[in-house]
């Protein structure tokens, strides 16, 4: 189904991060809640169904906070966490032609864009990493079909 018959329009995709956050952080909220209330009505020194009621809240406060974190990451709110490209070593390094497809990407990508980050190098070559793929045997050729024996001539008798 298409949206012209279900006549319904999509979001755009920072409107849903933050939907999807509000949720994530209601969800940490009753984690939290569910921890307080454990302690102080004294069911956390009951027995092991306060310690397996303060595990639930633990994991569910802990999964939920770091979907926050990654969806955080992911819309560009959060860009503390990438790595900073290193300036002394481009300095150091001869300049190349710069790859105009590089250049063109750069361009179009918005700076909150986890894609603006410069591209990773890889610390090998990767022919040292991985060794080239062996030549494929060659074709055998196509085996010379017997004769059909002769057809028998008509004898005169």
């Amino acid at each position: 189904m298409t949206t012209t018959t279900m006549r319904h329009e999509t979001a755009s995709p920072r409107a849903n991060w933050i939907e999807l956050s509000v949720i994530c952080a209601l969800f940490v909220a009753l984690a939290l809640i569910g921890i307080v209330w454990e302690i102080a009505s004294g069911l956390l020194t009951s027995g092991i169904d306060g310690i397996m009621l303060l595990a639930i809240c633990l994991m569910m406060g802990g999964i939920f906070s770091l979907m926050i974190l990654v969806m955080v990451y992911q819309a560009g709110v959060v860009p503390f966490f990438r790595a900073k490209p290193a300036a002394p070593a481009a300095q150091k390094a001869p300049a190349a032609a710069p790859a105009p497809a590089v250049a063109k990407t750069a361009a179009s990508v918005p700076a909150t864009s986890p894609a603006a980050a410069p591209p990773l190098q890889p610390s090998h070559p990767p022919a040292a990493v991985e060794p080239g793929y062996p030549e494929p045997p060659p074709t055998p050729k196509p085996v010379a079909k017997p004769s059909a024996p002769p057809a028998a001539k008509p004898q005169d008798s």
